[in-house]
Order: structure tokens, then sequence, then C-alpha cells
């Protein structure tokens, strides 16, 4: 079988040394490929948007195929500056940068004299190159959307990967005009959710989800009857030392300092201030704190109100990753159960032996795995149970224990793909 997995934005996850950022959803679909790449009966493809121009090949048994977006990287440095309302009103600037001297003039060149960029016609072209006999989608958003239709011309099967419980929300399919916090809007969403043969859940809640909203009367049919939950990957040999989960060495707190935070700047799903907040309160740990600058006003709080125990990194290699972790004394998470759907970082955290802390759970997964602790949503419960840890080794060394033991028996990538691939088949 042909299976093409579109993930536009994973062209980091698949070359760390590019200095991008790397996200959860990137990261999955990356350890997807691999996975079902291992079947020799199978060929896999992953479609990336290339921000320099780059020939199809093979990596890890994957053919990386995609589209080259010209002056993409331009034009999302210059909104992250500049808030544009319509031509008759000058921009309102967000953060002052300098490079606005080029990057504006290069905009308006590059409107005036290249050909238009069209995204959805790219991915059809790619899908006529490429030809698989099955798309995997990640997400309800604009380019799922834009899949459904392409899928639907060229007689292509479809399935869709759920990445957060925001897919889901009920607005969707009861408000016409709602447009939620990453700028989904409703027609897109209905695309996706309605019209897509095939639905993979990350979580139980999830899947709840789906039947609630196949009971408003607006759809009025079960469309959780199409679909199936599949717990996320993780390719555990990545964050054990020896690539052995019986070594002891990282189940320790021997050689582990400091707490580590990683998300991005923003006030409704990451939510770094409250880490701040966290961290204040806890002035004998130290913190580090990976911030995609994502909103810029939210980041330049992040800097002035930083206090003397957080450091704050901008950018961190992916594959360096499973080292921070490993050397971090534990993981703390301020990110809203309303928008993560399940946080792959929670199982990175876990694989190393790195106990977590985190303001809420996530489909039940702390309260299951052992693998930390939850706050119930309050910053001064959270820093409570930093200093409970601090004081209890004994404490840690279970927490730490637990997690391991849990994703390698819920988690571990190849049992995964297994489920994964049977599902595929039903298809």
């Amino acid at each position: 079988m042909r299976i093409a997995i579109v993930a536009l934005n994973a062209e980091s996850a698949l070359f760390p040394n590019a200095g991008r950022r790397v996200g959860g959803m990137e990261t999955f679909a990356w350890s997807l490929a691999r996975g079902l790449a291992e079947c020799p009966e199978d060929q896999i493809s992953i479609v990336v948007r290339y921000s320099t121009p780059r020939l199809p090949h093979v990596m890890a048994a994957v053919q990386v195929d995609g589209f080259h977006e010209p002056m993409r990287e331009v034009r999302q440095s210059v909104s992250s500056s500049l808030e544009l309302d319509g031509f008759r009103k000058l921009p309102r600037v967000k953060r002052w940068d300098g490079s606005l001297a080029w990057k504006l003039p290069a905009l308006a060149f590059a409107k005036l004299c290249m050909p238009r960029f069209a995204e959805e016609n790219e991915l059809r072209r790619t899908m006529e190159r490429v030809r698989p006999d099955l798309v995997i989608a990640l997400g309800v958003n604009p380019t799922s959307a834009m899949l459904v239709r392409i899928t639907r011309d060229l007689a292509i099967n479809m399935l869709l990967s759920i990445q957060s419980n925001a897919d889901l929300a009920r607005q969707f399919f009861v408000s016409d005009g709602f447009v939620d916090s990453y700028g989904v809007a409703s027609h897109e969403a209905r695309t996706c959710l309605l019209e897509c043969p095939n639905i993979v859940c990350q979580t139980q809640t999830q899947w709840t989800m789906l039947q609630e909203l196949g009971r408003l009367p607006q759809i009025n049919k079960n469309i959780a009857e199409r679909s199936v939950v599949i717990p996320n990957p993780i390719d555990l040999g990545r964050f054990w030392a020896d690539g052995s989960p019986d070594s002891g060495q990282l189940a320790t707190r021997t050689n582990r300092t400091g707490i580590v935070w990683i998300g991005r700047a923003d006030r409704f799903h990451k939510r770094p201030l409250l880490a701040l907040e966290i961290a204040r309160a806890c002035p004998q740990i130290p913190f580090t704190m990976i911030v995609n600058r994502g909103d810029a006003e939210v980041h330049a709080l992040l800097v002035r109100k930083r206090p003397d125990n957080v450091t704050l990194v901008d950018y961190h290699p992916a594959d360096q990753m499973p080292d921070l972790l490993r050397k971090s004394w534990l993981f703390l998470s301020t990110s809203s159960a309303e928008f993560e759907g399940f946080p792959n970082v929670l199982l990175e955290a876990s694989a190393s032996g790195t106990p977590i802390v985190s303001l809420e759970d996530f489909d039940g997964f702390l309260a299951r795995s052992q693998a930390g602790l939850v706050a119930d949503g309050n910053t001064a419960t959270a820093a409570n149970l930093i200093q409970s840890l601090a004081d209890r080794p004994e404490l840690w060394n279970e927490l730490a224990g637990s997690a391991m033991a849990y994703v390698q028996l819920h988690h571990e990538r190849k049992m995964v793909i297994r489920k994964f691939r049977d599902w595929i088949l039903r298809c």
C-alpha cells in the first residue's frame, strides 16, 4: 500500500539542524512515518513544506516529498511584527524589527512580480505526483479540509488523525461564523469531520467528544462509528541512555538538575506566564523554559517578568531533546487540556524517567500512569507539589519508575504502529 502522511510543517523534525522548532504534531508525523516504513509491504511518503527548494529523496526508508513556498518565512516574520487591518489603516507595530526595512519592500516586489502561491494547488499537484492509496491528514485545519476535497476528486482514501481537543470544538457545528484560536473556521472543521471517511483519536476523551458531536441536531449521525482510539507512539530507545529500560540510570536523581518547560508563547494553550508564577514561588530551583516566540506580546512579558531562577531559551534542537529531559529533575506542564489533546512531551518526559508536575491532566494519563502529580489548575498547588518532590526523593523515584514502565507498556512505537496499520487495513 502507498501511504502519504501530509505534515507540511514537519521539515524541522526531519532536519533538526535546520534551526527551527519542532512541535508535537510534527514529532508525531515523523515517528508515524518511520514506524509504518518498517513494513516492507508498504511505501510511505511524508509531504512537507520546504523552506528552500529540495528534490524528493529517501530518509529512514520514507520518501520525502513536498513543495517550496516562496517568501513564507518573510511573511510570517512581518506578521509577527505588524498587525494589518485592511489597506485604509496604518499597520500597528506589535514589536519593532529592523529587518522590516527590507522585508516589506521584498514582499511588495514578490506580490507584483512572482506567480501567486496557492497551497491547495501545490497539494493537488503533489498528490497527483505521489498517487498514494491512502492520505493521512493531521488535525482539523484548512490543510486537512483541502485534502478532503483533493482526495475526493482523485478518488484517494483518506484518514484524519485528531491532534487536539480543540479539533472537536462544539462551536464548529452550532455557530456558522465561529473561528477558533488557531484560525480554523466552522466550514473547514465541518469538512474535515463530516466528510473524511476515517478518523483516529489520540484519547478516549476525544472519541467521546466525537460521539457527543454526532448527537447534535445539526449532525444527527454517529460520526464516531468510523473512528478508533490509538494512543500516540514514542520511540523509547531515543530516551534511554543506553537503549535499555533496565539500566537503572534514568530513574535516579543523580546528575539531574532543574525543571524544564517546553512550549510556545501564548495565553490560552501552553500558557508560559503561569510557569513564571510557579517558578517565582520556587526561587531556589532553576527553571529552563524553551519558548517558541509565538505571541510577540507574551514573549516580551516573559522576558520582562522573568525571575532570576528562570532561563529563557528560544530554540533547542529536536535531536538533543532526549538528553535535555534525561538531565532534568522535573518536567512542568502548564498546558490547557481544552486545547492540548495529548501532549507528546509527556511521553518523552516519562520515557526519560523524568517525573511531571502539571496544572491539568490529559485523558487521565497522569492518574493512570502515576508518572507525575496534578495541581488541579492552581499555580500555588503546583509550586507546593514541586517543593514536596524536592523533599521526598522516595516519591520522585516512584514516579520516575512508574512513568517509564507505563509508556513502555502502552505507548511503545512498534506496538502502536501495529494498531495503526491494522486500522489502515480496515479503512
